[in-house]
Parts: structure tokens; C-alpha cells; sequence
């Protein structure tokens, strides 16, 4: 008869909860396969290409499931270059832990678009601060609060689009406590971290690093970071954040602030907020 549930496509839809989500026996079924995983020393081609097609399809109702599927997809490549089974990286089996764990705890998401609660605006420049360093800089509009701050100098050499990604875990590990149950618009004007944060898809390990870190905060709190791609030109009061070597930007930000009658505060950054 009718109700608030069905399965449609392989994937159960429950209109009370606002969720897709996996039935409960393709949940049990793979949750087996992934701990036949565990305990698998090698594989083949075939059969990582088999069990990258049913996380691909896990990942379509867990939040950062793409993003856990990437070692397994570059296994995969890695697998094709030979003719016989390759040896699995302990990497591999951590990643197999964390589908595990996320079967059971996060299947399902929502398949509304929620209202925003805030905004926050972010950006990194290669050069902008003091005697050339880079800079990371992002303003609470909910809060009135802000980042404005220049990474340890074993990081100055990072590219420009790792720098706006690590810009992306800062406002998780500043504002991410404070945003539980909140759905927060994001934005950034690189089109590498912006794509990266929405589809869950990069080569690089540096920033999967970060991505999985940025995304594991959002799950612990509780809250969604919606990232939103903004124009260079309209991202100019993060930017100004980015260049307190410049009198210029200051005055940006000091104009800003005169003319919608607010004191922002600045946020500390701890050294320990920089590591992933």
C-alpha cells in the first residue's frame, strides 16, 4: 500500500526522514564484502574494479563517501599495470575500516536542499602578508569573527590551491564546534578547492588529506559546509584578510567594518590547527 518508504533504483527513499538512504540488506551485504576486505592480503584488477562499483554506489547517499573511495580507484590503476594480484597498503585497509564504521552510523542523507543558517568567506594568497609570506584569511558574517593569519614556514611553499584547502580546515577547526545541526554556505573563489570539496575527486595526496580531514569534522559536529564558488573580484573582504602586508587591504577591511558598524574579532590560530 502507499507510504512514507520505498525502494526505487537500488536505494530507499523515506519521505518522513528526508532521506536516501541503502536498504538494510545491501547495508549487511556489503558490510560482509568489506570485511572479507580487511583480512584480503592482494588483489586483482577485476576485483577492485568490482568493489570500487558498489562504493561508487554506497557514496551516492554517505556524506564524503567519494571521498574514501579514491585509494581504492587509484588501487585499481595500479593493479591494471600488472598481470597478476598486487599486495594491498595498509592505507587500504584503513579506508575499508572507515566504510565499515560509516555503513552503520552514516547511511543516508538528504535529499532537500536545506536553508543556509550563515555565510563565511574565505581565500589564501601565495605572497600577500608580511615580507611576502602567504596568507590564509576568512570572516564569520553570522559571528562577525575572522581568520586573518600566515601558515608555519614549512608550509609557505605549498601551492596556492593546497593553501586555499587548508584555509577550508582552519574555518572547520575555528568555527566547526559552533556550527552544530547548521547548514553554512562556504565561499571560496578556487575552482580546485570548490570542486574538490563538492565531488570528492583529486589526485593529489595533500589535499585528499585535508578534503577527508575537512569532511571527518563536519561528520563529528554534525553540520554541513556547503561550498559555494565566488568570483575573485567579489571575494575581496576574505582577500583583504589574506594582505595585512598591504596598507591598501587594510584599509579594505577597516572600511568594511566602519561602514556595517561591527568590530569584528580575530580569531587565535593554534600551530596544532595547521597539521594534517
Amino acid at each position: 500500500p502507499p507510504g512514507p518508504v520505498c525502494v526505487a533504483l537500488g536505494l530507499e527513499y523515506d519521505v518522513d526522514a528526508n532521506t536516501i538512504s541503502l536498504p538494510q540488506d545491501k547495508v549487511v551485504a556489503l558490510t560482509e564484502l568489506l570485511k572479507h576486505w580487511l583480512d584480503k592480503p592482494r588483489a586483482s584488477k577485476k576485483e577492485l574494479a568490482s568493489l570500487a562499483g558498489k562504493l561508487l554506489n554506497a557514496a551516492n547517499v554517505l556524506f564524503a563517501g567519494r571521498l574514501f573511495v579514491n585509494r581504492v580507484l587509484a588501487t585499481k590503476r595500479r593493479a591494471a599495470r600488472f598481470k597478476h594480484q598486487i599486495y594491498l597498503e595498509e592505507a587500504f585497509r584503513d579506508d575499508i575500516q572507515w566504510w565499515i564504521e560509516a555503513l552503520q552510523v552514516r547511511n543516508g542523507v538528504s535529499f532537500l536542499v536545506q536553508d543556509a543558517t550563515t555565510d563565511i568567506s574565505m581565500d589564501a594568497s601565495s605572497n600577500g602578508w608580511h615580507n611576502g609570506a602567504p596568507g590564509i584569511g576568512a570572516y564569520h558574517y553570522g559571528l562577525h569573527e575572522y581568520i586573518s593569519v600566515s601558515p608555519p614556514p614549512h608550509l609557505h611553499d605549498l601551492h596556492i590551491s593546497d593553501l586555499e584547502l587548508l584555509g577550508h580546515l582552519l574555518v572547520a577547526r575555528v568555527w566547526g564546534s559552533q556550527m552544530v545541526h547548521q547548514h553554512i554556505r562556504v565561499h571560496t573563489d578556487s575552482e580546485c578547492c570548490f570542486f574538490l570539496v563538492k565531488n570528492g575527486r583529486s589526485a593529489h595526496d595533500n589535499r585528499l588529506r585535508m578534503a577527508r580531514l575537512y569532511a571527518s569534522h563536519q561528520i563529528e559536529y554534525d553540520y554541513r559546509a556547503e561550498p559555494v564558488w565566488i568570483s575573485t573580484s567579489d571575494n575581496w573582504l576574505a582577500d583583504s584578510l589574506t594582505r595585512t602586508g598591504s596598507e591598501k587591504h587594510r584599509l579594505i577591511f577597516e572600511n568594511h567594518c566602519r561602514t556595517a558598524g561591527v568590530t569584528p574579532v580575530r580569531r587565535d590560530i593554534s600551530p596544532e590547527m595547521f597539521i594534517f
